[in-house]
């Protein structure tokens, strides 16, 4: 039982770990999105 719980807790750890780049570069091209919006109401 202990072994299953561990191998479990792993498999969560590594999509996680898979996931977090793929967050990142979202939330990055999200918030440029947002500065080019501005700046564009800026300039007009």
């Amino acid at each position: 039982m202990q072994v299953q719980l561990y191998q479990i807790n792993l498999k969560i750890t590594n999509i996680v770990l898979l996931n977090i780049p793929a967050m990142n570069t979202i939330c990055c091209i999200k918030i440029f999105d947002v500065v080019m919006r501005k700046l564009k109401s800026l300039i007009h």
